[in-house]
């Protein structure tokens, strides 16, 4: 290389070195964080019963602190008005879908919001989760028996965890099909404790540090509700 070329080349370099620096600082410029914005009184509450919250306490942390003030009665731990009364079950047009196939041996048996599933093998059929008591049988038996599959074939029923829309159709799908049911010990337990469905001990075991976040977590909604009651128009 000559000492013509070598000086247009450093020169080259130099130039698109200095507009790199240029661009990056103006990059550097156009995304600059922008100021955090100050939390409102209700999301500043909101915040610390989330904090104190952590992984538990979240039925209470939404009920209380994140849906709109009602002015209504408080809500209770009781029973879901179908689970002894099958004709307040809400609308079928809340919950009805069509069952589909979704892979070679995989289908859909589940509703608009809660889901089931029944999984083919050779050995017969597993079913995942029941949903609920009003319309586990149209959903998961009428399902399956649109998509060509027969309940009588279920093996197993597996139980993801003990919340309402997962077992609620498996004392039907018990008595008429006589599957085996899965479901871990600490699930089982519980589902005995659910409301309507037992007089077993508080699930929870609760100790200090336990008692002591609960309290700050319903604090901490009681006044965002309060804030919240506030700001309705009278």
């Amino acid at each position: 290389m000559n000492q013509r070329m070598a000086v247009r080349l450093a020169s080259s370099v130099a130039f698109a070195f200095g507009c790199a620096t240029l661009a990056g600082g103006a990059l550097a410029q156009q995304v600059a964080p922008m100021p955090k914005r100050a939390l409102s009184p209700v999301e500043t509450v909101q915040q610390k019963a989330k904090e104190a919250s952590e992984f538990e306490f979240l039925g209470a942390l939404a009920r209380t602190c994140f849906l709109p003030p009602s002015r209504s009665e408080d809500l209770r731990d009781i029973p879901a008005p179908y689970v002894t009364d099958p004709s307040k079950a809400p609308p079928r047009s809340s919950w009805y879908a069509e069952p589909a196939k979704v892979f070679d041996n995989l289908y859909f048996v589940g509703g608009k919001i809660h889901s089931a599933w029944a999984l083919t093998t050779r050995e017969g059929i597993i079913l995942f989760d029941t949903i609920y008591p009003y319309n586990s049988e149209e959903l998961i038996v009428g399902g399956m028996k649109k998509l060509g599959l027969d309940p009588k074939d279920i093996k197993y029923l597996i139980i993801s965890h003990a919340h309402q829309d997962h077992i609620g159709g498996a004392e039907m799908m018990q008595k008429q099909f006589k599957p085996r049911l899965v479901m871990s010990g600490p699930d089982w337990d519980l589902v005995e404790k659910l409301a309507g469905r037992g007089n077993g001990p508080h699930p929870y075991e609760i100790g200090a540090d336990w008692v002591a976040r609960y309290f700050q977590v319903t604090e901490n909604c009681a006044r965002a509700t309060q804030i919240k009651l506030e700001q309705l128009p009278r």
